[in-house]
């Protein structure tokens, strides 16, 4: 009986990782989880930007509505403190009305060139919205 078949014993198991498969498969992960970081930190950074763009763009669209209420003689420089309080403007940002007299007309009345900025600081840059309007004496 010599002939029988004895069975290789395999010390090496079958089962389970190796140490090389756990490697890659961590390394996989943090690939994973270092792109999905990066992208999910770049949306907040843009949805921040939009945020604070929109707020300065909404301030402005108030101010120049009521600019544009207000009798012509009373449109001047040195309005930013009244429109400050009036909108309640957040102190991040700072307002900025230059009012010169231009020398176009429209329907023969004079005009004043409005020109609105607004100033403010995102992530270490400055940034500034600029808006110019005519504002017409109405007859």
């Amino acid at each position: 009986m010599d002939n029988v078949n004895l069975k290789r014993i395999n010390t090496k198991s079958e089962n389970g990782f190796t140490f090389t498969d756990l490697a890659i498969a961590i390394f996989v992960i943090m690939l994973f989880a270092g792109t999905i970081g990066t992208i999910l930190y770049q949306i907040t950074e843009v949805k921040l930007s939009t945020q604070l763009s929109a707020e300065a763009t909404v301030c402005a669209i108030q101010i120049l509505e009521d600019i544009d209420k207000k009798d012509y003689d009373l449109v001047e420089n040195g309005m930013e403190d009244e429109y400050k309080t009036k909108f309640q403007i957040p102190n991040g940002f700072a307002l900025q009305i230059n009012v010169t007299n231009s020398s176009q007309t429209v329907g023969g009345q004079p005009t004043k060139k409005v020109e609105l900025r607004i100033k403010y600081e995102f992530k270490g840059r400055d940034e500034e919205l600029v808006i110019t309007r005519q504002k017409v004496r109405e007859a």
